[in-house]
């Protein structure tokens, strides 16, 4: 099935062929034009929201700081707080409460 639609006295194949759209737009072989799934992109504003967390203390002595292993692990303590203030902003979202 293929669907057109005019736009500027222009017919423009919205589904078909990426190849054979190529060589007819480019004139050249071997390049694809893919086609977004929908014709216009529509914008979806969304109001911004900073969330603060609970401060992260490190487990490690300020001697270990150069440390790889003790840095690591900072930074695995670090990133389980992130991911769990992201998927509490999700839930709520979703309007799961008491996650």
């Amino acid at each position: 099935m293929r669907t057109w639609v005019a736009s500027r006295g222009v017919c423009t194949s919205i589904m078909g062929n990426a190849y054979g759209r190529g060589e007819r737009w480019l004139r050249r072989s071997g390049i694809p034009i893919p086609l977004p799934a929908h014709v216009v992109a529509i914008p979806h504003l969304v109001p911004w929201r900073f969330v603060f967390g609970a401060p992260v203390s490190p487990r490690v002595a300020a001697q270990n700081a150069n440390d790889h292993i003790a840095a690591r692990c900072v930074r695995r303590e670090v990133e389980g707080a992130l991911h769990e203030i992201i998927e509490a902003e999700l839930a709520e979202r979703a309007g799961i409460h008491g996650v």
